[in-house]
């Protein structure tokens, strides 16, 4: 089903939002690891290879989600990362800080859907067009 010993982190600023997350997940049987905001992610990340990173764009202070994910690059490149958007924002990247998105309120299915694709990706920069992939409900009709 996904590889063994897959550590998650979740970073979001929204506490609901984040235990549903980690409901979610570790409901699945993965291993969470789930904090606030940009600067406990990267501590974490500095002590723990995770093999996937959840994170809001949203994040308030300096360190928005996408501020962190590249820094969290920067120190592990292979890092895959499902960056979640709030419905008032689309997502809009620049670059590669995330490799696809999925839009709150998410449902279960979105959220392990886009996890285990995730996942079962072989490089963490494939080339995706993530505004086009970005799931949800507006999009989807």
């Amino acid at each position: 089903m996904y590889p063994e010993g897959v550590e998650i982190l979740i970073v979001d600023h929204d506490a609901a939002r984040r235990r549903l997350a980690e409901t979610i997940l570790r409901n699945e049987g993965f291993p969470v690891t789930a904090v606030s905001e940009g600067l406990a992610a990267l501590r974490a990340i500095a002590r723990q290879d995770f093999a996937l990173v959840i994170a809001a764009i949203a994040l308030p202070g300096m360190l928005d989600g996408t501020t962190t994910m590249r820094r969290a690059r920067m120190r592990r490149p292979r890092l895959k990362v499902l960056m979640i958007a709030e419905p008032t924002q689309p997502p809009r990247w620049r670059g590669r800080d995330g490799d696809d998105a999925v839009v709150a309120p998410f449902e279960r299915w979105e959220l392990l859907g886009c996890v285990f694709e995730l996942l079962q990706r072989d490089t963490a920069f494939e080339a995706i067009d993530l505004a086009r992939r970005c799931r949800s409900v507006a999009h989807a009709s």
